[in-house]
């Protein structure tokens, strides 16, 4: 219990640990909720904004809808009074899912190290270099890289420390790699550990429904896909995801 309600108790978010970028155009309601957020968007209190938090809020809501016994009236009151984002009264999938739109639209685009206006694998791979580079003194290798100049550098010493430990090191392009995994295109939309006919059937209900709706009468469910349903990564969330999980999901069954 301590463990869990330790961010409670944590300092204040550093600063420069949420990075200043312009979010995508919203309805007053996302931004409404997206300024609630910005003011508490630390949930593991480690002081960094980044996947690991929507993690951290996963795992507490899904142990709080299994335990309800366990949390204090005072415990369930601290916490729903930094995020809930959604105003309902408790932290739940939800808020989870406004994180994710949060993570992906806010901070993820920080780390586009190579300037290219998309976040991937190249980005993780910079900063790569640029630890390595930084440890052996030698710069050499990493001049070379097309994508390495001064404007890039300037960029992984203000944002590549993703962890917030200090060091720019191999865990911080790790998590540019996960950030990926899950907010783009991971496909695992119910966040039940398994990519299979469940997700395809969600992402195939939100595709179908999603264009006669506004963002903000969005369910949970539909958010969640809006956040990790694009699994082919093609920019849209479409029957083409579908069945590309079902594709997946066979070959997998069949190994």
């Amino acid at each position: 219990m301590k463990k869990l309600f330790s961010f409670l108790s944590a300092g204040v978010l550093a600063a420069s640990a949420v990075p200043s970028l312009a979010y995508a155009e919203s309805t007053d309601v996302q931004s409404e909720i997206f300024a609630q957020i910005e003011a508490n968007p630390d949930f593991n209190g480690d002081g960094a904004v980044n996947i690991l938090d929507s993690q951290s809020m996963l795992d507490y809501y899904a142990d709080y809808t299994a335990h309800p016994e366990k949390y204090s009236d005072e415990e369930k009151a601290a916490v729903c009074e930094k995020y809930d984002y959604t105003g309902d009264g408790v932290v739940d999938a939800r808020d989870v899912s406004q994180l994710f739109v949060y993570l992906k639209e806010v901070i993820l685009p920080a780390y586009d190290f190579t300037g290219d206006n998309v976040t991937n694998y190249r980005d993780a791979f910079l900063l790569s270099e640029y630890y390595a580079a930084e440890e052996s003194s030698d710069f050499t290798s990493i001049s070379a890289n097309p994508d390495y100049s001064e404007s890039a550098k300037e960029k992984i010493i203000a944002y590549g420390d993703i962890n917030a430990d200090g060091e720019i090191d191999a865990r911080d392009s790790s998590l540019i790699l996960h950030s990926l995994e899950v907010l783009i295109c991971n496909g695992d939309v119910n966040c039940d550990g398994a990519l299979d006919s469940r997700d395809a059937s969600m992402i195939l209900s939100f595709y179908a429904n999603s264009s006669e709706k506004e963002t903000a009468l969005y369910t949970a469910n539909e958010y969640a896909c809006l956040c990790k349903g694009d699994y082919n990564a093609d920019g849209k969330i479409d029957s083409r995801d579908s069945s590309a999980i079902l594709r997946a999901y066979a070959d997998n069954a069949t190994e």
